[in-house]
């Protein structure tokens, strides 16, 4: 696979995982022409490339990807008349979306093959740098008119829609993306590239700020804890598979189940209103975690569809928003979908071994989401795009830089 090549595909998938012709005031009609010219060019350059999909080295990662697709799209399939019908009620006032055919579904899980299929191909070839430097510099164009159009804008009432990118949350998560990626090409950081990664922190500490995005926050003191003040040991420990899952279960399903438990201790209610500016109902998740529960009865196998949990959540809670990362992807995919999505970043984490130096920044990013996950729904198909950054692990020029330095 030529530099070209990889710098094509890049490109390619960046604009299917985080670039729409909407933002640009186009036509959903055209959008979606140009997302399947991306789709069609992709798959042409990728075609020769299929035979490595079930290679020994990440077949099971594969097997899982492939799973977590075909669970995606049956989801989408079985619930499409339940949803249609919940699409046609009165939400007072509220505008209520769905994927209403297979069609998003096998849009998204052919990119999420693709990106594994390509991933692993640049990784097995050395050309990791040409792929993460273009990826640089595409969410880096889009990212300077996105804060610009974010800081221009005026916020009221706390809304988070408007933005150049879909919402508030899209504008800060691409600013997160962006400094992972910053990092993750200099994962060494010397005096200049402290200061440049330190920059572009403040901006996105910035921009969560004047979009009154708390939760992103959160996520960003623990970016800043990890990249700048954790040590080399620490390192290691916190790239192991079961410490990532440890906190997922503290973020996602302890805090889920536990909050009003939580909500006793002194600490974390002067940390809640102190520090996130929030009220001691999370503004009103405590409630929502507890109605929210009665959707799990329904469909717990394989959910109700990608990109139907807001339905679900507001049929159940009163609210657009499940307001925790898996419980989202359970309304989604169910217990299937989950344990597949779980699978995969335990493998990927599991196939980093020693090399974790040339991907902590990655890990840096999990785990930054992962405390957003607590009270906001960041695991979409981008973030599982970033995870396949752990794929990374072979970087001769990083390993020879990181030799030299020894050396010396």
């Amino acid at each position: 696979m030529s530099k070209q090549k990889i710098r094509i595909c890049s490109i390619l998938l960046f604009s299917i995982f985080f670039f729409k012709l909407t933002y640009l005031g186009f036509s959903p009609t055209i959008s979606g022409w140009f997302i399947n010219g991306c789709f069609l060019l992709l798959a042409a350059l990728l075609i020769k490339d299929i035979k490595y999909l079930f290679s020994s080295e990440y077949r099971w990662i594969n097997i899982f990807v492939v799973a977590y697709c075909a669970i995606s799209i049956l989801s989408v399939e079985m619930n499409v008349d339940y949803i249609n019908n919940l699409l046609v009620m009165d939400w007072e006032g509220y505008y209520i979306s769905g994927v209403q055919s297979s069609k998003g579904a096998l849009y998204s899980s052919v990119g999420l093959v693709m990106t594994a299929l390509f991933m692993e191909r640049v990784s097995v070839l050395g050309r990791v740098e040409v792929m993460l430097r273009t990826l640089l510099c595409c969410m880096g164009v889009l990212l300077v008119f996105t804060d610009i159009d974010a800081m221009q804008h005026v916020v009221i009432n706390d809304s988070i829609d408007g933005y150049m990118v879909g919402n508030k949350f899209a504008v800060c998560y691409l600013n997160l993306y962006f400094c992972s990626l910053y990092y993750m090409l200099h994962p060494i950081l010397r005096k200049k590239e402290m200061v440049l990664l330190s920059l572009f922190l403040l901006i996105l500490v910035i921009v969560s700020i004047h979009t009154r995005c708390s939760t992103t926050l959160m996520g960003a003191a623990v970016f800043i804890a990890m990249a700048f003040f954790v040590k080399k040991k620490f390192r290691a420990a916190a790239s192991k598979p079961r410490y990532v899952f440890l906190t997922l279960f503290v973020c996602d399903i302890l805090f889920f189940f536990f909050t009003p438990w939580f909500l006793q201790f002194e600490v974390v209610q002067d940390f809640i209103v102190n520090v996130l500016h929030e009220d001691l109902t999370l503004t009103g998740r405590v409630d929502i975690y507890l109605d929210i529960q009665d959707a799990f009865n329904e469909s717990p196998w394989i959910g109700y569809g990608v990109g139907n949990s807001g339905i679900m959540s507001m049929m159940y809670a009163g609210v657009y928003d499940a307001q925790n990362g898996l419980v989202d992807m359970f309304l989604q995919v169910g217990f299937l979908g989950c344990g597949c999505f779980l699978a995969i970043l335990g493998l990927l984490l599991k196939q980093v071994g020693d090399s974790y130096e040339n991907v902590y920044p990655i890990i840096v990013l999990i785990y930054a989401i992962l405390a957003i996950s607590m009270v906001e729904i960041p695991f979409k198909h981008s973030f599982i795009f970033m995870t396949f950054l752990l794929l990374s692990k072979n970087r001769p020029m990083l390993i020879a830089s990181s030799n030299k330095k020894n050396n010396l």
